[in-house]
């Protein structure tokens, strides 16, 4: 017999055991983040802000970002939170990858060389410019030099 995933999700001061079968009951929800004194809200859905569903959010997306959480949804409100994460609404420009991917690969800025760690702290930056992209669905086309769709 296979052993079945278990994840824990804290709601209130009580742990959620999320079941495979409990799971199939996430709703995926994506929306701007709007946040008041006491409720909050993903698009229609709301959540109390000072709770550990607006901590589990707001560790992740802020005010005005748009977010997509896989949630437990009651009546319209969220309950539980299994993930949250800030989805990008497109890629970087062109501007801000040139110099951070040329410094990168060549070691170099303003024709200056590069410490070491500057580099890998351009290549750092390179990655999450990369994996911003990619959750937007854009990919780097050297030809074109800019972002373009996945696709």
């Amino acid at each position: 017999m296979r052993p079945s995933t278990v994840i824990l999700l804290a709601i209130g001061g009580m742990l959620l055991v999320l079941t495979p079968a409990l799971s199939q009951s996430l709703s995926t929800l994506r929306g701007e983040v709007s946040v008041g004194t006491l409720d909050s809200a993903i698009g229609e859905y709301s959540f109390l802000t000072d709770s550990t569903v607006g901590d589990a959010i707001f560790a992740s997306c802020q005010m005005g970002d748009l977010c997509e959480i896989q949630a437990l949804v009651q009546n319209e409100q969220i309950v539980a939170v299994a993930s949250a994460k800030k989805v990008p609404v497109g890629p970087p420009s062109p501007e801000a990858v040139y110099d951070t991917r040329y410094a990168c690969l060549y070691g170099s800025m303003e024709g200056e060389q590069l410490a070491d760690a500057d580099r890998i702290e351009m290549c750092d930056a390179l990655g999450q410019l990369e994996a911003e992209a990619l959750d937007a669905g854009y990919c780097w086309n050297q030809m074109a030099g800019e972002y373009k769709s996945c696709e």
